[in-house]
């Protein structure tokens, strides 16, 4: 498909002039002049012609004259469908889907692409996130999202529609989904996690209030921080690495088994084994929806060893 040479908002206009001037149904006056008008046209000029009879050549006439009349807004409507997939450059289908991303999705894909911008290595996985997600074709989720470029404006621009426009509960769907797209491949990166709260921080205490937004924000940074690629790696309130490694008392074992720990794990090698089953078994995550139970319990399994390795 090629590049559509045209504005959204000359699109959609031009997708509403030609599809939607006309929403009466048609199919009842094509039928009655299929079945009735053209067949007694043709009887009345054929009859005309052999019988040289004015009067019936003027009835024919009239008849002609109320078939083209009738026809006229169907066919000039197929001709203005017609033209316009053929300057698009798109079948019915693709023009339909395509009118409805720009109306109801568009919106949210500057926002979409600075988090996709922040880690473009796994971009065929973010293309099938982005397709189970907002249910559109690649071709358009790649336009629009890793192929335009978006201005600060616009990035602004979808944070206040957010804030205006969308419910609270579409609001956490949608702040979930980006979350979704930071985790992918290798958890989530300082800077992806810095967007996250940045845009939390900017629609929620506007959303919520100041109380219900701290209470909000908290629990996606509760849900999320495993995922974090710095929690692995976090040892601030440990002095050294040599320090870390201890004996583990026998009790504790089995939960180091579960974490696919040695009994000499640091605590740098707990957090980090710790993330990484977090990315791979979490029942949140998207690519586990379809065996969410199996996910569940494996998750409080590995959660109850972490505690308790944890003290």
């Amino acid at each position: 498909m090629g590049k559509i040479q045209m504005s959204d908002e000359e699109f959609c206009s031009e997708y509403i002039a030609s599809f939607d001037a006309s929403p009466t149904d048609n199919t009842g006056c094509l039928i009655v002049v299929a079945l009735f008008l053209i067949p007694f046209f043709i009887c009345f000029v054929i009859v005309s012609l052999i019988k040289q009879d004015k009067d019936i050549f003027a009835a024919s006439a009239v008849l002609g004259l109320l078939i083209v009349l009738a026809l006229h807004l169907p066919v000039s409507e197929y001709i203005r469908k017609r033209n316009f997939l053929i300057k698009v450059g798109l079948n019915e289908k693709q023009a339909k889907r395509r009118y409805e991303f720009i109306k109801y999705k568009k919106q949210y894909m500057p926002l979409v692409q600075r988090m996709c911008r922040l880690n473009m290595h796994p971009i065929l996985k973010q293309l099938d996130l982005l397709e189970s997600t907002f249910r559109s074709a690649n071709v358009f989720l790649s336009e629009f999202v890793f192929e335009r470029e978006y201005t600060d404006e616009e990035y602004e621009d979808s944070i206040n529609q957010m804030k205006h426009q969308l419910s609270k509960e579409e609001i956490d769907t949608i702040i979930e989904f980006l979350f979704q797209i930071a985790v992918l491949e290798d958890g989530i990166k300082d800077d992806e996690w810095e967007l996250l709260m940045s845009i939390m921080n900017n629609i929620y205490p506007y959303k919520l209030g100041d109380f219900y937004a701290k209470i909000k924000i908290e629990s996606f940074v509760k849900k999320y921080t495993p995922f974090r690629r710095s929690f692995a790696d976090d040892a601030k309130d440990e002095k050294t690495e040599e320090s870390q490694r201890r004996l583990v008392p026998p009790h504790l074992k089995p939960y180091y088994a579960i974490l696919g720990l040695d009994d000499n794990a640091s605590d740098k090698d707990i957090k980090r084994a710790y993330h990484n089953l977090a990315l791979q078994y979490h029942p949140d995550l998207i690519k586990n929806a379809d065996r969410v139970k199996e996910c569940e319990a494996k998750m409080v399994k590995i959660n109850e060893a972490y505690e308790k390795i944890r003290g």
